[in-house]
């Protein structure tokens, strides 16, 4: 009994120090990496280093907007290589984090990782970004900010609610907003951003980066904002004016209500133009033609003039941008000053189907319209279909 005891026991110990000194000797081997595909399957373990790399914004940004889902499918990610190939894209703009709240890999950071209760796409972003950094695509990744239903639902604290009942307040799309004076709302979105410019984005792009819209407004309560302390354009401002000290020198744009171009009021939202031009390297305002109110510019239907309501809201734009740069509009510039203006202007062009059917050849007309209005200052455009279809003769 006593030599099996001792056997065992010799064996035990054996077998403990064997399995401590393969996690020392695991612990000294670098980093494991996931190697994604296309479709977000794990394929292999390796043991390769991720260089991280940056490319600058191309002179003029021909980019389309994509949601991560449709960046893990095999066929939508060739036809997206066949556009850059053709030089009819070079850049897309890829959810972060979208109107769901969901990011789509998992963070190394506990004040993100924290709200991470959800499957993720990919596993390791620098890995998955690289495939299109190879192919020479500048990447911005663009983060939904105050309509957020995860964090709402996690941190109902920081959710705007109902003043009758408490519950959390959910707009027309039955989606959660946060309150957009919740200092802890911005430190959230600020690590978010942070981290995708570390793992590989060249840009990040803010989008809800107001106060809800619609309907029962007036039924909302703020646990944080309070109209008699501060506006709402205040808010907005300050947390304008956060990012840029806090990203610096990161490329950072705004997407921007499209009828702030003609409006010098926040639209009850917060959002002012030259807010946005005091604080962003690219002010991207959405001037879709069927978000434009009923005779507007004495059309019944602004979504069938394309080209007359994107020209307009854009000359108007660049005439605010000159004045803010200290320039006199409506009077000769030289290309130059034209083209050095700060900040750039990229719209968002509307390519889907809304109030009107919405072709290629008006697409086109919507980019023709951008060229002309912004002349010299002209720097590119984002196209927006939520489906993600963008036919080749759009740029044909």
């Amino acid at each position: 009994m006593k030599k099996n005891f001792f056997r065992i026991l010799i064996f035990s110990l054996t077998l403990e120090i064997l399995t401590i000194f393969f996690f020392i000797i695991l612990s000294l081997l670098p980093p494991r990496i996931f190697e994604i595909n296309n479709n977000s399957k794990i394929l292999k373990p390796s043991f390769k280093k991720i260089k991280i790399t940056h490319l600058t914004p191309p002179k003029i940004i021909k980019g389309i907007y994509l949601t991560s889902y449709s960046l893990t499918n095999e066929n939508k990610i060739k036809e997206i290589f066949k556009l850059v190939s053709q030089d009819k894209i070079n850049s897309l703009v890829i959810d972060i984090k979208d109107f769901s709240g969901k990011i789509f890999y998992p963070s190394q950071r506990k004040k993100i990782r924290a709200y991470q209760n959800y499957p993720f796409l990919v596993k390791n972003l620098a890995l998955f970004l690289k495939k299109f950094h190879n192919q020479g695509i500048y990447l911005i990744g663009r983060i939904v900010v105050f309509q957020d239903p995860v964090l709402a639902k996690i941190r109902p604290e920081l959710a705007l609610k109902k003043k009758n009942s408490n519950q959390i307040w959910k707009d027309n799309l039955n989606l959660a907003w946060l309150d957009p004076a919740a200092i802890e709302v911005w430190e959230y979105n600020l690590e978010i951003a942070q981290e995708a410019y570390e793992n590989g984005f060249d840009e990040i792009n803010f989008d809800y980066v107001r106060f809800p819209s619609g309907k029962d407004l007036k039924s909302i309560s703020y646990p944080f904002f309070n109209e008699k302390l501060i506006s709402k354009r205040e808010v907005i401002k300050n947390f304008f004016r956060y990012l840029k000290e806090n990203l610096a020198p990161i490329p950072i744009s705004l997407d921007i209500f499209g009828m702030t171009t003609i409006k010098k009021d926040d639209l009850g939202i917060g959002q002012v133009l030259e807010d946005g031009f005091l604080n962003f390297d690219f002010i991207c305002p959405m001037v879709y033609p069927s978000h434009y109110s009923e005779n507007f510019l004495g059309f019944k239907n602004p979504a069938q003039f394309p080209f007359e309501i994107v020209n307009y809201s854009l000359k108007e734009t660049l005439k605010r941008l000159m004045v803010f740069n200290g320039l006199k509009p409506n009077t000769t510039s030289t290309l130059k000053e034209l083209k050095n203006l700060k900040p750039k202007i990229r719209p968002w062009l509307q390519v889907f189907s809304l109030k009107t059917l919405y072709s290629s050849e008006m697409v086109k007309l919507e980019i023709k319209a951008v060229k002309e209005a912004l002349k010299a200052h002209f720097n590119g455009y984002l196209l927006w279909n939520p489906k993600n279809i963008y036919l080749p003769q759009i740029w044909e």
